[in-house]
């Protein structure tokens, strides 16, 4: 059986210091009602830096049950794919939610109710 391997682009967060006011477990610093795909792209760098610090860092890979892993884009990366949230309603809010409930755990984001707005947007 292979392994399937999830990238993240930011989650990619966002997908590393941590951008905003605060330490890891504050928000990122964009707006919070405003859609992903919507956001500059210095807002977009700002939610990849949150992300991937509170994810363990670009290129870390979290091993998954079931043969999945989530491995983390660069933030240069999840920058570069801002353009995959364009059919999707993402809200900075509910990446930042799925992001905290997940910070212990990054395959959480396959499983956990928050973060079901996210992955409507990758499957």
């Amino acid at each position: 059986m292979g392994v399937l391997a999830i990238t993240l682009s930011a989650l990619a967060a966002a997908t590393l210091g941590v951008a905003g006011c605060g330490g890891p477990g504050s928000y990122s610093g964009p707006p919070p009602d405003e859609l992903v795909s919507e956001l500059s792209r210095e807002d977009m760098r700002d939610l990849c830096v949150w992300v991937l610090d509170l994810h363990g860092g670009a290129g870390s890979e979290h091993l998954c049950s079931g043969g999945v892993s989530v491995t983390l884009d660069s933030v240069d990366e999840c920058v570069r794919d801002q353009d995959e949230f364009d059919d999707c309603s993402l809200t900075v809010r509910q990446w930042e939610d799925c992001v905290l409930d997940t910070r212990d755990d990054p395959c959480g984001i396959l499983t956990a109710r928050s973060c079901r707005p996210v992955a409507a947007c990758y499957f």
